[in-house]
């Protein structure tokens, strides 16, 4: 128990050491850059991306960051069987950005999440100041909310799995038909939606297709 704590104690003291030992060797850091952009990839997959490692040497290094709580290995007893693996939480981030345009929306969302304080989340607002900024960020990301808007088109002419907050606009229309673009609508049955575009160039006075809770938001891109 002592041995425990006094090793926490000494991480807290060097994180450059834990990092160090964390993410040292020669394939780890490749390793999470490919988890980082795949998702879910199989052992088979990290093999080739990586090229000349061995079977041997990426077990290793596979395990060490499973045990540090890296990430996650997932076994299927099927036929044939076959092993992937995911970043877990502690792998991973939540990055927050936009543009001047979105300040008081971004001021509303800092104002009421509890993790802003955490080394998962990071607060980007401001620091994309051009159209490359934005696609390394996307680019790097496992997953991206957003509205209907440039970036949108940014993150798909990336591949990078997007989740997209639909209103009055028409889904159909501005997102292509594939398995990494997901439409998150409200289902407020309004017998008009989609509709600005379409039938009006103004907002109406009924915004129930805009009523999308966040607890339906994090379900969708959870599943």
């Amino acid at each position: 128990m002592k041995k425990a704590k006094d090793e926490r104690t000494e991480n807290l003291l060097c994180p450059i050491k834990y990092l160090t030992k964390v993410l040292g060797g020669r394939w780890k850091l490749p390793i999470l850059c490919i988890l980082e952009t795949g998702g879910t990839v199989r052992f088979g997959q990290i093999k080739k991306k990586l090229g000349n490692v061995s079977n041997v040497m990426l077990s290793q290094s596979l395990r060490e960051l499973e045990h540090d709580g890296i990430i996650t290995r997932h076994q299927y007893n099927e036929v044939p069987p076959h092993v992937d693996y995911t970043m877990t939480k502690k792998g991973k981030k939540v990055i927050l950005a936009g543009g001047p345009d979105d300040k008081e929306c971004i001021e509303t969302i800092l104002d009421t999440i509890k993790c802003k304080n955490s080394d998962n989340f990071e607060n980007y607002y401001g620091k994309t100041r051009s159209m490359r900024d934005l696609g390394e960020l996307i680019s790097s990301a496992e997953k991206f909310i957003c509205s209907d808007s440039a970036p949108l088109h940014v993150a798909v002419a990336l591949g990078t799995k997007t989740y997209v907050i639909f209103g009055p606009t028409d889904d159909n229309k501005l997102i292509p038909k594939s398995d990494k673009v997901t439409a998150i609508k409200a289902n407020d049955n309004c017998p008009l939606k989609p509709c600005l575009w379409e039938r009006r160039l103004t907002t109406c006075e009924n915004l129930d297709c805009l009523k999308i809770t966040s607890e339906d938001i994090v379900k969708t891109v959870l599943n």
